[in-house]
């Protein structure tokens, strides 16, 4: 299955990561207000957004800066209310990166750590990379790692850190002939060496090509999705596996258990292509970009579902699709957030009721079910087009981004308020 998951990404280029923070807030009709209107060096394009303990927001653009090669920004509130962008950092292919497709993660120290799909050593293989902020307030990059393609390469999704520093993440591809894709472990060494050490390396049946990036519990497991293989069957058109959702946890010995959850089937979704995330109750959350139940979706396939994922006593996870979409209601939807009442909240980046994506909440119902409330229809002006990433603010507040739209064509940071 060589190069599957770089086809994906040219072809679907509007992906979507989401960032679970800790919030109380609840939604019921909410109300979309641009904040922010990005211009031509600062498109967020694909990528997430997360936030430090101030309330600021930080993520990348997949390409502008200085060099056109992709750059991390700040997105400040002013004491008027106003927010102000800071591009902290621009990538420039040679010998730094390019090309940043995922969302970044903070350490204790308040340093950034994310990954470029391309650039480095090695040109098109990609790296791992850590921004230090200087006295002076400049900040400076610091390459982690190299790929080569043999040990992974289109480093994609989002990565997280652990207590020891460690820094985790995936690539699309690489790590054998399958090409299907590496979970990698950064781990620090005193003389500022980085030492990389692939925990593990897909071969098909256990999956193929995860894109999301991981999503780490308080035990140091880490959870994540593949876009293809998979045990099960899967009628699909493009004929491959639809996709697993997988634990990795270490042992005493410095190795790490792999276990697939769940493989997906097509009617209970096909391709999670985001990031999961835990409830409070321990249950798992993601997206599918396909499938679901295609008795009441547009033929031929369904255009994506959420679904749940919750641990039985016999180690067992119980999947339930929460919603399928259908072309003329919303497709491919993005990675949701979770807030503490179990209501859950994300993005399609077309569909709604001007066909430019859209808003939702996914609400607990008693029977078990969900029902689902649209919060908001984009592309009715200046509003943005493409909706990418949510988060919950430091204030409770629920923000985004758009790709494209607002004021200059390049994405808004938005804000739903009830």
């Amino acid at each position: 299955m060589p190069g599957k998951g770089l086809v994906f990404s040219a072809a679907i280029l509007i992906v979507i990561f989401g960032f679970l923070a800790g919030n109380t807030s609840a939604f019921a009709a909410d109300k979309e207000k641009v904040v922010y209107n990005f211009d031509s060096d600062s498109s967020p394009w694909a990528n997430g957004i997360i936030s430090d303990a101030a309330g600021n927001l930080y993520g990348m653009t997949f390409d502008g800066g200085s060099s056109g090669y992709g750059s991390v920004f700040e997105l400040s509130r002013l004491k008027d209310g106003a927010w102000t962008e800071t591009l902290l950092y621009s990538f420039c292919s040679s010998g730094c990166g390019a090309v940043p497709e995922g969302t970044l993660a903070f350490d204790s120290a308040g340093n950034l750590y994310g990954a470029t799909t391309q650039g480095g050593a090695n040109r098109y293989e990609g790296l791992a990379f850590q921004l230090v902020r200087s006295k002076s307030g400049e900040w400076k990059e610091n390459i982690l790692h190299e790929f080569t393609g043999g040990d992974g390469w289109w480093p994609t999704g989002a990565v997280v850190l652990d207590q020891q520093g460690n820094v985790y993440g995936v690539t699309e591809n690489g790590g054998n002939s399958c090409d299907c894709g590496i979970v990698y472990q950064l781990k620090p060494g005193s003389n500022g060496h980085w030492t990389e050490k692939l925990i593990h390396k897909f071969v098909g049946t256990d999956g193929s090509n995860p894109f999301g990036g991981l999503t780490m519990d308080v035990a140091g497991n880490l959870y994540g999705g593949t876009l293809y293989g998979g045990s099960s069957p899967c009628n699909n058109p493009e004929g491959f596996g639809c996709g697993v959702v997988f634990e990795l946890s270490p042992k005493a010995n410095g190795q790490w258990a792999f276990k697939v959850l769940h493989s997906f089937e097509g009617k209970d979704g096909d391709g999670p292509w985001t990031r999961v995330v835990f409830d409070s109750s321990g249950r798992l959350y993601g997206t599918t970009v396909q499938g679901g139940d295609i008795s009441r979706c547009d033929p031929p396939y369904g255009r994506g579902t959420v679904f749940q994922l919750a641990p039985e006593a016999n180690g067992r996870w119980r999947e339930k699709v929460l919603h399928s979409f259908h072309l003329f209601q919303a497709a491919f939807p993005g990675a949701v957030v979770v807030d503490a009442a179990g209501n859950l909240y994300g993005t399609t980046p077309n569909g709604g009721e001007y066909f430019w994506g859209s808003a939702f909440e996914l609400t607990p119902s008693g029977g078990g079910g969900c029902g689902l409330t649209w919060l908001h229809s984009f592309g009715n002006g200046g509003d943005g087009r493409d909706p990418i990433a949510l988060i919950f603010g430091k204030d409770g507040g629920l923000y985004g981004t758009t790709a494209g739209g607002g004021a200059y064509g390049y994405g808004t940071l938005f804000e739903l308020t009830p």
